[in-house]
C-alpha cells in the first residue's frame, strides 16, 4: 500500500531556485494554496536489473490544498493490498498528469494576485524578472478561483527533460525517485508513505506593468519505505550534484 499524505510531487524543483530568485527578491511572495489537486496515473518500481514493475495504474486525483487537507492527514491510498515480487528495488517512478488545479491568493508589491478559473489552461506571460521564461498567468484582485495550470513552462522542457530523472510529454510527467530496499518472497510490502509539504509552495508576483504570475515552487518531499528507512533525494548520480533547492 502506498499512503499519500499531504503532498505534491517533485516537479518544478528541478528548475532550481535560480529561475525564481528574481521574483522572490523583487516582490514575489510565497503563498500556501487552498486548492492543490494532482492526478497520479501510475506508480512503478525499478528493479536492480533495470526493469520496471507496475504497482498501480489506476489514476487517482489527490486534493492537497489547505481547504481540503490538514497537515499530517492522509490524502488517500493507492494500490492498497497489492504486493511486489521479491527483489531489490532502486527507484520509484510516478506518472502524473501535467495539469494541476490550483487556487491561491497573495499580496505582491501591495497588489493582490490570485488564480482565476476563467484563464485557459496553459496561458503564460513573459516577464524579464524570470529571465524571460513564460510563467502561468494570474489575475489582479478579487477572490481566488481554481485555475488549471500546465506545469513546467515550455522554455524549460528541454533543460528539465532528463531520462534519468524526469520525462516530460505534452500531457504527462514521469519522475524517478532513487532509493534502495530489498523485499523477500515471504514478506508483504508493508506501508510506504509519500509525504510532501505544500505550504508556501506557490510564488505570486505582481509586476509594475500590471501582470500577475502564479508560479509553482518546489515543496519538501519525504518518503518512508516499508523497512522504515527515509531516503534523502539528492539525484546526485543523475545530475552531478545539487539538491533541487530543498
Amino acid at each position: 500500500m502506498v499512503k499519500l499524505n499531504k503532498l505534491f510531487i517533485l516537479i518544478i524543483a528541478a528548475t532550481s531556485t535560480s529561475v525564481f530568485a528574481g521574483a522572490i527578491g523583487t516582490g514575489g511572495v510565497l503563498a500556501t494554496p487552498t486548492v492543490y489537486d494532482i492526478t497520479i496515473k501510475k506508480i512503478e518500481f525499478k528493479t536492480s536489473t533495470g526493469t520496471f514493475v507496475t504497482f498501480s495504474d489506476t489514476a487517482g486525483t489527490m486534493s492537497l490544498g489547505s481547504d481540503a487537507l490538514a497537515a499530517n492527514t492522509s490524502a488517500g491510498t493507492l494500490a492498497a493490498g497489492k504486493n511486489l515480487p521479491a527483489g531489490t528495488y532502486t527507484h520509484l517512478r510516478t506518472t502524473l498528469s501535467r495539469d494541476f488545479d490550483i487556487a491561491v491568493t497573495g499580496t505582491s508589491n501591495s497588489q493582490i494576485c490570485r488564480t482565476d478559473s476563467s484563464i485557459a489552461t496553459g496561458t503564460y506571460i513573459d516577464n524579464a524578472y524570470t529571465g524571460n521564461v513564460e510563467m502561468p498567468k494570474g489575475t489582479k484582485g478579487g477572490t481566488a478561483t481554481t485555475q488549471t495550470m500546465t506545469v513546467i513552462p515550455s522554455e524549460l522542457e528541454t533543460s528539465m527533460n532528463n531520462t534519468d530523472v524526469m520525462n516530460i510529454s505534452a500531457t504527462e510527467l514521469q519522475i524517478l525517485f532513487p532509493f534502495s530496499f530489498t523485499k523477500t518472497a515471504k514478506e508483504g510490502l508493508g506501508k510506504m508513505n509519500i509525504e510532501f509539504d505544500v505550504g508556501s509552495s506557490i510564488n505570486v508576483y505582481y509586476t509594475a506593468g500590471g501582470d500577475c504570475t502564479i508560479m509553482v515552487m518546489p515543496p519538501q518531499i519525504f518518503l518512508t519505505l516499508p523497512d522504515g528507512s527515509t531516503p534523502d533525494f539528492k539525484f546526485s548520480a543523475e545530475t552531478g550534484g545539487g539538491d533541487y533547492g530543498y
